[in-house]
């Protein structure tokens, strides 16, 4: 039982003493903040227009605002399709 403790303080204080995520941030990149911009704006307007009786859906892929997971549901076709978009780049779709 002792062994465990000490072995937990031991962890806990050289993660102290070695500084863990002290780094400084970087600085903001400001193409990628613009592109990044640029892309929401586009995933936003795809959410907004949407058919009668559908729903879209979107998620991004990793966190990235340029992959868009985007999603339809037709309710009045009972179907759904799919399709990956990377904005400004590329569309892939699935049934």
């Amino acid at each position: 039982m002792n062994t465990k403790i000490i072995l937990s303080l031991s962890l806990i204080l050289s993660g102290i003493s070695f500084g863990c995520s002290t780094a400084p941030a970087l600085p903001a990149d400001p193409i990628k903040s613009r592109r990044d911009a640029e892309a929401k704006q586009f995933f936003d307007d795809y959410l907004l227009h949407c058919d009668t009786n559908a729903i879209n859906c979107l998620w991004f892929l990793q966190n990235n605002p340029r992959i868009g997971m985007k999603m339809t549901i037709h309710l009045d076709q009972a179907t759904v399709t799919t399709e990956r978009d990377v904005y400004n780049w590329a569309t892939q779709y699935e049934g």
